[in-house]
């Protein structure tokens, strides 16, 4: 969902890490430096200070410029896991630029760089995995409010797959020009109080999408397959085909998602972006025909039977419902309520034992002229 000045809504709740975001820099994960100077789509940035920002690249299958998004110094991951268990200092490579981002948003995205995301608010949970939990949120950029998709990964765990793919997002040799196209825009790499690593992207559609399922129309599983076509035709293996990662809407657009498990004709060994063949896409291709039940034009779209998974981004309504009961949820279960109720169970127990229970201390006001009267 591109950019608005108002935010859409959600259905429930879910706890989450502290609110404000920060633009993370590359201290965490300390093996990768950050992007520098990109090309930049200036038509469809708003508000962008073109003053500051360098000539678009002329040449794009120049390598130079490739690894330009995405620099990776020092030792490779692999280096790294081998020696984790030696020491719990790590050694950031010389030339690591610890206020460089993780990652260079352009596009429509161009004007969020290096800015936090303010006045975050976790809306619903709508994935979850062994590496990742994904939330629909919604945020602040400057004056600019929009929903975006955080897909979370938590600091203390192996990250398998973050680097890869944020290199597959990051490179022009992979997916970077196709986000918007069939894979979602990636506005930035935040970090968030508590271990968590948050990738913000877009959302596929302001109002729902749709999971892909075989009984599509002819239209959205010719879109399926001209996405995929898309990705292999930049030598990306998606390696991961589920019917839950390919995601449709109303329009019949298609975004492919989650690539931490891909592989490419141009590997990155950096960031453990391995090898595929020629073969392995093809293979892939017929796998995802397979799965849409492509070949089986007999069997004709049913709207009376079940079709994949719809999530429909929540309504003002909703939204204001839902932290209605965030609120009531907080005053009965939350930290504060939980701590009255600990010192009640203390004082009964003390009762009970026949011991003397202190009253609790009146609570003292800090004002100015009372502080000063101290």
């Amino acid at each position: 969902m591109s950019a608005s000045t108002s935010a859409s809504p959600a259905i429930e709740t879910i706890p989450f890490p502290p609110d404000k975001p920060t633009v993370l820099a590359s201290p965490i994960p300390p093996s990768i430096g950050g992007a520098s100077d990109d090309e930049e789509d200036e038509g469809d940035a708003e508000g962008v200070d073109d003053s500051d920002s360098d000539d678009e690249s002329e040449d794009d299958d120049d390598d130079s410029e490739d690894d330009s998004y995405y620099h990776v110094p020092g030792k490779t991951m692999k280096e790294r896991r081998k020696n984790k268990n030696a020491s719990h200092k790590v050694e950031l490579p010389p030339d690591l630029d610890l206020d460089l981002p993780l990652y260079k948003p352009h596009g429509r995205w161009a004007w969020t760089y290096n800015k936090p995301i303010d006045d975050t608010e976790t809306i619903k949970q709508i994935g979850y995995g062994a590496q990742a939990e994904v939330y629909f949120k919604t945020g602040r950029v400057d004056r600019t409010t929009f929903d975006y998709i955080a897909k979370c990964w938590n600091v203390w765990n192996e990250w398998r797959g973050f680097y890869s793919e944020l290199y597959l997002y990051s490179s022009s040799k992979h997916l970077r020009q196709l986000q918007g196209v069939c894979v979602p825009w990636v506005i930035g790499v935040h970090s968030v109080l508590g271990g968590i690593v948050s990738v913000a992207m877009e959302p596929c559609h302001p109002v729902a999408w749709t999971e892909a399922h075989r009984n599509m129309t002819r239209k959205r599983k010719d879109a399926v397959v001209e996405a995929f076509r898309r990705i292999h035709a930049m030598g990306v293996l998606h390696n991961d085909v589920e019917l839950r990662h390919i995601l449709i809407t109303p329009e019949d657009q298609v975004f492919v998602i989650d690539f931490q498990e891909s592989k490419s004709l141009n590997p990155c060994a950096d960031v453990e972006l391995g090898r595929c063949t020629q073969e392995e896409l093809d293979n892939e291709m017929i796998r995802v025909k397979n799965m849409i039940g492509y070949w089986d034009k007999t069997k004709e779209y049913d709207p009376t039977k079940p079709t994949g998974h719809t999530f429909y981004v929540p309504t003002d309504e909703h939204r204001a419902k839902i932290r209605e009961e965030k609120r009531k949820n907080d005053e009965e279960f939350g930290f504060a309520a939980a701590q009255a109720r600990s010192k009640k169970a203390a004082k009964e127990k003390l009762r009970a034992e026949g011991k003397e229970v202190s009253p609790s201390p009146e609570p003292v006001s800090l004002s100015a002229p009372a502080y000063a009267a101290q």
